[in-house]
């Protein structure tokens, strides 16, 4: 793997920001700023890099570490402006009395990181009840919003059954300011990760995001779950799915109730994918796990398949949403499944999800 000393570095600093090591790296010569930057980026981990940087590394002030700062409050800047416009939304599906759940991007980066600038998102989700959609939609809508697909109303029925997500984006000058993800499923039927708002529920309490209005708000074991849920269902494993978790287990150490949260993944039926997440929290970046865990991991999941993927870590070589990337999501998704009736649900409902967005409508948006 190219630039194995720039991607130990990067470890180094991540472990340092979970506080599991205490030891500063020393073989810093000839090391390579721009790939280690470069690493930052790709996984869209800049802010924890920088904070560490600047806590333990304030020798370091050469070019790249100088553009790191700035990106760093850049982001900052963005995620409270995405901030405002959660709240504004929460308040208003509230006073149309739609019930939500807020996850991903802004409340993980609270709740996991400490800090809404302290980890990288581009939208804002939320998962709400399949039922109010049309009027989800149409609230986004009256707001200034318009869809990211031009879905036809006669094919909505369709695309509400094999998706999870009805995408928005705002503009401001013709430019993208805000895009929202009203989910109703965690992930799609054809991953067989189409979990409802109902389900999730149980794992939330009533509270708020900073000055917003009160709201659903996920625990330490919903955190969980949907982080594991929503990494393994879109993108292959890199260092910010694997700090997600990380950070995660490490917070929430003594919170964690694993009794109640395997059962909860074994009712929904995506135990091995929360083991396998949190396995690779624990090697690459030494998260906290109690011992009983680890025994699960190793009964439930082969060694074959935790080498095979864990070499892939930070795989640069398969870009996003290409037919090898949608392969080999599809291939973890089907390895991770112990049930055969499952693993055949993913295989027809890959098989129909093609066969009608691809090849009857062969309309590459959809």
């Amino acid at each position: 793997m190219e630039h194995t000393k720039e991607r130990n570095f990067v470890i180094h600093l991540l472990k340092l920001f979970l506080g599991r090591t205490d030891k500063l790296y020393t073989e810093l010569e000839d090391l390579d700023w721009s790939a280690v930057l470069q690493i930052a980026r790709f996984n869209k981990i800049r802010p924890s890099i920088y904070h560490v940087l600047a806590k333990y590394y304030t020798e370091f002030t050469n070019t790249e570490v100088v553009r790191l700062k700035m990106e760093v409050l850049g982001i900052t800047a963005f995620n409270l402006q995405q901030l405002t416009e959660l709240s504004a939304l929460i308040k208003l599906l509230k006073d149309n009395n739609i019930e939500i759940i807020p996850y991903k991007g802004l409340v993980l980066s609270k709740a996991a990181f400490n800090g809404f600038g302290m980890r990288e998102f581009s939208d804002i989700d939320f998962l709400f009840q399949k039922k109010d959609f049309h009027q989800v939609k149409r609230l986004l809508l009256e707001k200034g919003y318009q869809t990211e697909k031009k879905i036809p109303r006669t094919f909505e029925k369709v695309y509400l059954y094999h998706h999870c997500e009805y995408n928005f984006l705002f503009k401001e000058h013709n430019q993208r300011k805000f895009f929202v993800e009203p989910h109703w499923f965690l992930g799609t039927r054809m991953l067989q990760n189409n979990i409802s708002f109902k389900q999730v529920k149980q794992l939330t309490a009533t509270g708020t995001l900073s000055s917003a209005d009160a709201t659903n708000l996920l625990g330490p074991e919903g955190l969980l779950l949907t982080t594991c849920i929503h990494h393994t269902s879109i993108r292959y494993p890199t260092f910010k799915s694997i700090m997600d978790v990380a950070t995660l287990l490490a917070r929430y150490a003594d919170e964690i109730d694993w009794k109640k949260i395997l059962a909860v993944s074994k009712e929904w039926g995506i135990q091995n994918i929360l083991l396998f997440s949190i396995h690779l929290a624990s090697t690459e970046l030494e998260a906290p796990l109690p011992e009983k865990v680890k025994v699960l991991v190793g009964e439930k999941l082969s060694s074959q398949l935790l080498s095979n993927y864990k070499k892939h870590v930070l795989d640069t070589g398969v870009k996003p949403f290409t037919v090898k990337y949608h392969y080999k999501r599809i291939r973890l998704q089907f390895l991770l499944r112990d049930s055969l009736y499952t693993k055949s649900k993913i295989l027809w409902f890959t098989f129909l999800y093609y066969a009608t967005f691809k090849v009857f409508f062969r309309n590459k948006e959809i």
